[in-house]
């Protein structure tokens, strides 16, 4: 169920960050363009998209194994009691990030096809600096996309040519990226849950890039019967069937076994359960489980979660309880913005901060002897 900022987004920081885009993308300082101040200023985000690229081997989705661990260095533990918040720097840190994925590396990130997704990013992206719904531009006849992190089958006129670009939410991938290479190469065994997998952006992009690495295993779950069979064939045409598990499921704290999902056919990676975060006037029958259940004979040495539910997100950890308390250490990154009480619940459960480097995400961890 993942969305590029849609819907709740709209009234969001983010509708804010993006107008700043497109002002400093028009701004001149001290006779220099913002490409010269965007280059000259990389933020750690922007460092580690660097260090992610160089490592992918542009013949092949998987990269070396000596390559990939000799340029990417151990992911900076935060410190411990890191405030929560998303500053000053974080918000230019983003906006320039933003500007480079959208632009100067978007030709080197996208195979094909690259002048009509480029097309709909800048389109795209005007739409939400404006505070409008994204423009449908079928015309593009956009149905498969190719970039370093996979291929990708998304649904033409929708907004999963935004969710499937390599600019989407890409500190947050580069970043769980770089945590994830860290696990891995100190010889720990990592069970990634993709909860909200959508089409698979980063089900893939994580397993693509990861793959041979180490013991990584991968769950997705995704209760939309449209973007479960996108998931399933971006799966085939990665070569990735027998490495990521697919559960056509809904996921919350037990309290039901089905539910109405509710989406919008033009938004449909924004699909939940949760009516007041969610706008759309199609309805879904779906069944409803928990991470408890669906783990209970897997107990992880690392649990990566990545939650994007569309203001669920208190429920399936409140399903998640006896998995979190059985790992040695878990890494989420969960969506903050849409319902921030998240953040309270995070707070009050145990939880780390650790980093906010989007308006949409932020990264907490939890050890066993912090429960």
């Amino acid at each position: 169920m993942t969305n590029p900022r849609s819907n709740a987004a709209e009234c969001s920081p983010q509708h804010a960050l993006v107008s700043e885009v497109f002002a400093l993308a028009t701004r001149r300082r001290r006779g220099r363009t913002v490409a010269l101040w965007l280059t000259g200023h990389t933020s750690r985000a922007l460092q580690e998209s660097m260090l992610v690229y160089s490592t992918l081997d542009r013949r092949s989705r998987c990269p070396p194994r000596s390559r990939l661990t000799t340029t990417n260095p151990p992911a900076q533990q935060p410190p411990v009691g890191k405030v929560f918040g998303f500053t000053g720097p974080h918000r230019r840190a983003f906006v320039r990030t933003y500007v480079l994925s959208k632009t100067m590396f978007f030709w080197r990130d996208v195979h094909s096809p690259r002048v009509r997704l480029f097309i709909y990013e800048i389109v795209y992206s005007l739409c939400r600096a404006m505070g409008r719904r994204p423009l449908a531009l079928r015309w593009l006849r956009l149905d498969r996309v190719s970039t370093v992190f996979g291929v990708f089958n998304i649904r033409p006129g929708t907004i999963d040519a935004a969710c499937v670009s390599p600019a989407f939410e890409r500190p947050d991938l580069d970043h769980l990226l770089a945590r994830l290479l860290e696990f891995l190469s100190a010889g720990r065994s990592v069970q990634f849950l993709d909860v909200g997998a959508d089409v698979g952006t980063y089900a893939i992009s994580v397993i693509n890039h990861l793959q041979g690495h180490g013991d990584i295993r991968a769950v997705a779950f995704e209760p939309s019967r449209s973007s479960c069979e996108l998931l399933r064939k971006n799966l085939r045409d990665n070569d990735l069937e027998t490495l990521v598990a697919v559960r056509q499921l809904a996921l919350g704290d037990g309290s039901v076994k089905s539910a109405l999902l509710r989406f919008d056919l033009r938004e449909p990676g924004g699909s939940g359960l949760t009516p007041v975060w969610v706008q759309g006037t199609e309805f879904e029958q779906v069944q409803v489980s928990t991470i408890d259940a669906e783990l209970a004979s897997s107990v992880p040495d690392v649990l990566v979660l990545k939650l994007d539910v569309e203001g669920s997100e208190i429920p399936v950890l409140d399903g998640a309880r006896t998995t979190l308390a059985a790992a040695e250490e878990v890494l989420l990154l969960v969506e903050d913005f849409i319902d921030d009480s998240v953040v309270d619940y995070l707070k009050d459960s145990g939880w780390s901060f650790n980093d906010k480097l989007t308006p949409y995400n932020s990264f907490w961890s939890m050890r066993r002897n912090d429960s």
